[in-house]
Formats: structure tokens, C-alpha cells, sequence
């Protein structure tokens, strides 16, 4: 029944994903995968504030690195699906009336705010590091380029698998 009144994503998102309950008074379960994600993340973060920047710096290229090797590996595989154009499409040309709404912006906000400030803390501490006469309006305006590029990479793999998506829902349907 609830899964008949909502779309796929928000049912996935609410009772798989996060595994939330009917109502405030059911407590629910311990959701050990996103708490051990979440412990996994603030670990490897803490270990690399403690060794410093000297020692991590390694640390520091390869998580750098490794997601965006991940996002084209992605790409490329979702390239190869039927209907990543179709994806590609849509996220290119989108629909213009839906820009005069509030909640679109609101998430656009919000997106852009959750980009930019992960792992904040730590970039004030190792901007600690940074000589005294350095030039930090370019340093800012190239972490606004590259937030932007990731931000489009991002972009084309998600719409590349909604347009893989949607095209196999259609030819499911119409089967």
C-alpha cells in the first residue's frame, strides 16, 4: 500500500536506505551499515588530523584521487548501458517551468553548502599550513572550479543511470 503511493526513490531512500519506522514511537533498529560507515569515515578523517600533514599527505592524494577514478570508471560503464543518452538528454535539457520553484533552489542550496563543506574542519586545520603570503583568492576560486567539475561528473553518472533506469521501466511496462 505505501509502496503503491509513493515513488521508488522515496520509499528506497526511507525504508531501506535509512530503515525508518511507521511512527515517532517505534524506535526501530540499529542500522550498523550506515554506523559503520559513519565510524569508518570519522576514523580514517581523525587518523589523518593526528599523523598531520607531512605523514598524510599520501593519505591525502589517494582519497583525493580515488573517488574521481571511481566516478569515470562509473561513467564509463553507464555509457555502455541502453538509454545513458536519453539520461544525458534530460539532464541537459531540463524542464524550464519547474526553475520558478522554491524547493528546487532550496535543494540546489543546500547541495552546494554539502559540497563545499565536508570535512570543513579540516581544511581550516591544514590551511594552517599554508605559507603566509599565499595567494588565497585563487586557491578559493580553484576549489569553486573543481567543486563545480565534480559536481557535473557527479551529475552525468546519476542521469546516465536514471536514463538506464527509466528506459528499462518503459520497456518493462510495455512488455
Amino acid at each position: 500500500k505505501e509502496c503503491a503511493s509513493s515513488s521508488p526513490t522515496p520509499y528506497f531512500w526511507f525504508r531501506k536506505a535509512l530503515d525508518i519506522t511507521n511512527s515517532i514511537e517505534e524506535s526501530g533498529e540499529f542500522n550498523l551499515i550506515m554506523t559503520g560507515c559513519l565510524l569508518a569515515a570519522w576514523a580514517i578523517v581523525s587518523l589523518a588530523m593526528i599523523k598531520g600533514i607531512k605523514s598524510s599527505a599520501r593519505v591525502m592524494y589517494f582519497s583525493s584521487v580515488f573517488p574521481y577514478v571511481v566516478l569515470f570508471i562509473f561513467l564509463i560503464r553507464g555509457l555502455l548501458l541502453d538509454g545513458a543518452i536519453d539520461g544525458i538528454t534530460y539532464m541537459f535539457y531540463p524542464k524550464l517551468e519547474i526553475w520558478g520553484n522554491v524547493q528546487v533552489w532550496r535543494q540546489a542550496a543546500t547541495q552546494v553548502f554539502f559540497a563545499l563543506g565536508l570535512g570543513y574542519g579540516s581544511v581550516i586545520a591544514y590551511s594552517s599550513y599554508n605559507p603566509f603570503h599565499n595567494n588565497c583568492h585563487r586557491d578559493a576560486l580553484m576549489v569553486s572550479c573543481i567543486n563545480f567539475m565534480t559536481s557535473v561528473l557527479a551529475s552525468l553518472v546519476v542521469f546516465v543511470v536514471l536514463g538506464f533506469r527509466a528506459k528499462t521501466i518503459a520497456l518493462h511496462c510495455v512488455a
